[in-house]
């Protein structure tokens, strides 16, 4: 649960919604004290998995819109 509630805080602090670059720089520290390297690896794959299912998503959103146009 905590992994899943430093991922929402990154993924914030990346999309720009209301997180500064410090706040990023301190999850990160707090993220590596607490779990080391497995733990932020975990995070930067779950986020990287993120960010590819929705472009994926977002692409397919489009080829329809394309298609139905």
């Amino acid at each position: 649960m905590i992994s899943k509630n430093i991922a929402l805080n990154i993924t914030a602090c990346l999309s720009g919604l209301s997180f500064s670059f410090d706040e990023l720089i301190n999850e990160t520290a707090d993220l590596f004290e607490r779990e080391g390297i497995p733990g932020f690896l975990k995070v930067l794959i779950a986020f990287t998995n993120e960010m590819v299912v929705e472009n994926y998503t977002k692409e397919k959103i489009e080829a329809v819109t394309k298609i139905s146009a």
